[in-house]
């Protein structure tokens, strides 16, 4: 996970962390945009560990839950990957569907593996004591994944990759609103040969997925506490 965000700062502050010091500035504005509509929805930042954002509902029932839901999972690809020719075209990436398959399959795999002996339940209807979680993957970039020319200062393939996760956790028979998160990854430089790359991208981002689904599962926990 990338250094967690200081969520009670300012934008101005955000902006100059060093948790985003390599971000683009249209990751650190969808950030603030995020903190703006959160915060007029009635939404309160709390510290989840490993997670860059988490908005809570302050008047939400927050107690009681045991059961999860898995609602809609949405993939949106990188536009200008999307675009560039390197994800949709002749080369090795050529269909974008075997990826946006992938990736919603970890979630709900990573989703079950984390909730895994944390006293919460996959459950595949709403419950009283059910939350219900809908979540994006957006601007998926894997660079690792381009083919035709050399990875290296020839291409955008300085990491395996980046991609934005935003979650958000409502009541699964009300849908009240309880929670959202916004978490931001960017993947090392890839280390395997080229013959791997789909291999190790695929790896990363299943660890990424794996990663923000314990962290999840942590603010299940804080907001059981609560």
């Amino acid at each position: 996970m990338i250094r967690i965000i200081a969520i009670a700062l300012c934008a101005s502050c955000l902006c100059a962390g060093s948790g985003w010091a390599a971000d683009r500035p249209l990751d650190v504005a969808k950030a603030k945009d995020a903190m703006a509509a959160w915060g007029k929805e009635g939404l309160k930042p709390v510290q989840v560990p490993g997670i860059d954002l988490t908005y809570v509902k302050a008047d939400a029932r927050l107690n009681g839950y045991r059961k999860v839901v898995l609602g809609r999972v949405d993939v949106a690809v990188d536009r200008g990957w999307k675009l560039s020719g390197f994800a949709a075209g002749s080369t090795t990436t050529g269909n974008l569907k075997p990826i946006i398959a992938d990736a919603e399959a970890m979630v709900r795999e990573e989703l079950l593996k984390a909730l895994d002996g944390s006293g919460f339940e996959l459950v595949e209807a709403p419950a009283a004591d059910a939350v219900r979680v809908d979540v994006e993957i957006v601007d998926l970039h894997v660079m690792a994944l381009e083919s035709g020319r050399a990875r290296g200062r020839e291409a955008d393939g300085v990491s395996l990759g980046r991609v934005t996760l935003r979650a958000t956790v409502v009541d699964a028979t009300s849908g009240d609103l309880i929670l959202r998160v916004f978490d931001r990854e960017e993947g090392p430089e890839p280390r395997l040969a080229p013959s791997r790359a789909a291999e190790e991208a695929k790896a990363w981002l299943r660890a990424s997925i794996a990663g923000w689904a314990l962290a999840l599962r942590k603010g299940f926990e804080i907001s059981n506490r609560s």
